[in-house]
């Protein structure tokens, strides 16, 4: 059942396929001529990728095209010692591909050579949708932030999973997250001092130092709950 449930929602495949890419498409993603690439192929010191089925062209799969970008954009990258920048996606409307910006500004950094942490604060998990992932059956209250609202976990690294794209780490959401609203609006009656606006900003200072970027998919607006979308 739970693979043609799978099938229905995530077509045409049931699970999600990184990008190839050919010589001439690797070349723009590193900035060089695709004459400069097929000379450095020669080297053999970077990934060779791999002829097609039809033997026609040379394909590269994503990790090994990452490999090429972080070499040519070397200067670009995170220097060594600093920590990752942190992105919110938000706004105070529904239906305004705030989970869209999110996911094509995770892949778009990848292709840049960053290394990128995805974090789904909407309980609706469309953004863990994306990624191939069914919020419903595939994702437990450990793989959430809800830990962390809740007090039980300080770090966020107990839930950040591998996605099917290269370069890009992903903390899911499922429906269970709605009980945030309710513990953290507890925590602060019940601990003195609680700042509940700092739990995934204080979550994430485990991890900083590991990634060059980290996203927040931010919840649908809780019009009727201000504090908790902070929070949160």
């Amino acid at each position: 059942m739970m693979e043609q449930i799978r099938s229905a929602m995530l077509a045409p495949t049931a699970r999600k396929a990184s990008p190839r890419f050919n010589l001439s498409q690797l070349a723009g993603l590193c900035g060089i001529e695709k004459g400069s690439l097929s000379h450095r192929l020669s080297k053999g010191d970077l990934p060779a990728g791999k002829l097609n089925d039809t033997g026609t062209r040379r394909e590269f799969d994503l990790s090994e095209a990452r490999a090429w970008i972080r070499e040519y954009r070397h200067a670009n990258l995170r220097p060594e010692g600093a920590e990752a920048i942190t992105i919110s996606v938000g706004n105070f409307k529904g239906g305004v591909s705030k989970t869209t910006t999110a996911v094509t500004l995770a892949q778009g950094l990848s292709l840049l050579g960053h290394r990128v942490l995805v974090i789904d604060t909407d309980p609706q998990g469309s953004l863990t949708t994306l990624f191939g992932i069914l919020p419903d059956t595939e994702v437990s209250e450990e793989d959430t932030i809800l830990p962390l609202a809740m007090g039980s976990e300080t770090s966020i690294r107990y839930a950040i999973r591998p996605t099917y794209w290269d370069g890009i780490d992903l903390v899911a959401a499922a429906p269970v997250l709605f009980g945030a609203e309710f513990a953290l609006p507890a925590r602060q009656t019940q601990e003195p001092g609680f700042e509940f606006w700092r739990v995934l900003d204080l979550g994430i200072d485990d991890v900083r130092g590991e990634y060059d970027a980290i996203i927040i998919d931010t919840p649908f607006p809780l019009v009727h709950d201000h504090q908790c979308v902070h929070g949160v």
